[in-house]
């Protein structure tokens, strides 16, 4: 989780996972509003996709870009596809209050991971659902830090507050203790599905596809191909 304090010369910044190496035209890319068709037949909303980090530190999806999203969407239901490893806390903090005040229904679905900043936005959404193979992390902030020893003592206390926001939010959604976060964060937590579920962190697991389920695809295809061509037939 990246705060950015110029008069202290210090950044905070949230451990990263994977590559950070994308540009901002493909993080756009991948982060976008997509519209489905207005019809009677298709009035689920809308998704927004954010498969990317978070906020401008990482040329990732940014504050900014929720905001004209959800202006856009204009109060229709909407589901968050997630999977990102965190970014800026500031971006994470003003997207959760931009959720938790729009006036749609929003689903969040973690796609990979949500760890760092992106595992405390989604908690404003109505419901959250996780992949069965997903996975959910939480820690501390951490720093970068340049200055002197006061300057760095001041950099310690706002850690340790913005530590309590997180935690304080993680609890908000769950209805457990905040201690209980604090201490899982400060062991940088990897939370499973079921963990997370259990901690009361999200609302649903999404099943794996078995055998039987897939099978049972393929099977109705063929009925449908099959019909088709009979269709076709009398035709």
């Amino acid at each position: 989780m990246t705060i950015r304090d110029t008069t202290k010369r210090a950044a905070i910044l949230g451990r990263q996972f994977g590559n950070m190496g994308m540009s901002a035209g493909a993080a756009m890319a991948v982060a976008r509003a997509e519209h489905r068709p207005d019809t009677a037949s298709d009035i689920d909303g809308a998704e927004i996709r954010i498969y990317t980090a978070l906020g401008d530190d990482w040329f990732g999806f940014t504050s900014e870009d929720m905001n004209a999203a959800l202006t856009e969407l204009d109060g229709q239901d909407v589901t968050l596809r997630i999977n990102s490893p965190g970014g800026n806390v500031w971006d994470a903090v003003a997207m959760y209050n931009m959720l938790n005040d729009y006036p749609g229904n929003v689903t969040a679905i973690i796609d990979g991971e949500a760890s760092s900043a992106a595992s405390f936005f989604p908690m404003a959404a109505d419901r959250i659902e996780m992949a069965g193979n997903g996975m959910m992390m939480i820690h501390n902030a951490w720093v970068l830090a340049v200055g002197n020893s006061s300057e760095l003592r001041d950099v310690a206390t706002v850690l340790e507050k913005v530590d309590g926001l997180i935690s304080s939010t993680y609890a908000a959604r769950s209805g457990r203790d905040q201690e209980e976060f604090a201490t899982l964060m400060a062991a940088e937590t990897f939370l499973t599905p079921d963990e997370a579920l259990g901690l009361g962190l999200i609302d649903h697991v999404r099943p794996l596809k078995g055998k039987s389920e897939a099978a049972a695809r393929i099977n109705h295809a063929d009925s449908e191909l099959a019909k088709m061509a009979v269709a076709a037939m009398r035709f």
